[in-house]
């Protein structure tokens, strides 16, 4: 009896071990993958998927099929690839692909956009739809942050200004979290009321940002050229930190100044000087004088004088005519540091006493009555000459 019981217990563990075998001998296990190149797509591109299917389980699959379902707009492929393809079997522990291609149009939007595939196999000429696979697909559109303008472009020692800085996404998504630092060379401009970092949230496509920095120049700044260093980090829309380094020139502006005083005054002849008092050389000067109501020019209004370096003077003479008081009106125009023509006015006190108007006309009546004495004085003299000629030679004739 008990040898009986045995030989069942045998045949029993028998049959659910070939049945174990069969079933593992027997089964199918698929399994989907996906890849996408590039990795990252920009608008006006195209890019691959490649469906990868692999067999991990003990039978070989006969046939398997792919077929694309769909495909987010406005993504595009070619209407021929929503056909089914046919890849054949997979044996055992073996694996197959198949390649789409698809574009992406210029103008499309930042996001995640999805690609449906079905795989089928056919087992023992049965089919059945196993596996539904999900391809997501990046699309970034270009980001590039620029720095557009720096407003002015030039200071004085010691100015108080607002300098604006303009940032201006060249790209079309929207990007976040931007963070800008600036620092200029030698610390010759340094922020005022705040720190040197200003953050903004976020910058939409084509947009600008105009920042206003209240700050001040150090009033020992040397007048040159200086560099403004500007960094900035943000963020695109699939979360990538990216950074733009800049550097923009600034000019500090030395004061460029004259004096004009009058050197000489020889009747209609006035001798101006033209001394550059400023810290900056000057190009190029020259002497002007403008129409005006207090006096008039005989002959040229203008003289160049040439080059001034600190300290220099030259000296240039016009010919004027006094018409009413007030002081002369000068203009000298010279070229700065920085190639830009400019023009100063002064005004000059000229001495009155050397343009007041000579008594002409009495001076002549007076030489004129003069010049009769002499005349009247010089018949009398003659005519006592003749009564004493005449005198002379009749006492002479009475003696004979």
């Amino acid at each position: 009896m008990k040898g009986k019981m045995l030989l069942i217990l045998i045949i029993i563990l028998f049959s659910i071990f070939l049945g174990l075998a069969e079933g593992t001998t027997n089964e199918i296990i698929l399994k989907v993958s996906s890849e996408i190149t590039p990795s990252q797509l920009t608008p006006g591109n195209e890019g691959f998927i490649k469906i990868i299917i692999s067999n991990e389980g003990t039978a070989d699959l006969s046939d398997v099929y792919v077929k694309l379902k769909s495909v987010d707009k406005p993504l595009q492929v070619n209407y021929q690839d929503f056909n089914p393809r046919y890849l054949g079997g997979v044996k055992a522990g073996g694996s197959t692909s198949t390649i789409y291609k698809f574009n992406v149009p210029p103008g499309t939007s930042s996001g995640t956009y999805a690609a449906m595939f079905s795989i089928n196999k056919y087992f023992a000429g049965n089919r059945e739809e196993v596996i539904t696979e999900y391809v997501l697909i990046e699309v970034q559109a270009p980001t590039s942050l620029r720095i557009e303008s720096v407003e002015p472009s030039s200071f004085k020692p010691g100015e108080k200004s607002i300098m604006m800085i303009t940032l201006k996404n060249t790209g079309s998504s929207t990007i976040n979290n931007i963070m800008l630092s600036w620092q200029a060379s030698e610390d010759i401009i340094l922020p005022l009321g705040s720190d040197n970092i200003i953050s903004i949230s976020s910058l939409k496509g084509r947009e600008e940002k105009k920042i206003p920095i209240n700050i001040a120049i150090s009033p020992e700044a040397a007048p040159g050229v200086y560099s403004l260093d500007i960094k900035t980090n943000y963020y695109d829309q699939t979360g990538t930190k990216k950074s733009l380094e800049s550097t923009v020139g600034i000019l500090i502006e030395g004061t460029t100044d004259f004096d004009v005083s009058v050197q000489e005054v020889s009747g209609s002849q006035v001798s101006l000087s033209i001394a550059n008092v400023g810290v900056n050389p000057a190009s190029a000067v020259s002497v002007r004088i403008p129409q005006q109501s207090s006096f008039s020019v005989i002959g040229s209004a203008e003289a160049f004088v040439g080059n001034l370096e600190p300290g220099d003077y030259s000296v240039t003479t016009f010919m004027l005519i006094k018409k009413h008081e007030g002081k002369l009106m000068v203009e000298v125009s010279y070229t700065d540091t920085t190639g830009n023509r400019k023009t100063l006015q002064k005004e000059v006190d000229v001495p009155v006493e050397a343009f007041k108007e000579k008594p002409i006309k009495a001076g002549r009546d007076s030489r004129e009555s003069s010049g009769k004495k002499y005349i009247l004085a010089g018949i009398i003299g003659l005519i006592i000459l003749a009564s004493i000629f005449f005198a002379w030679k009749a006492k002479r004739g009475k003696e004979g």
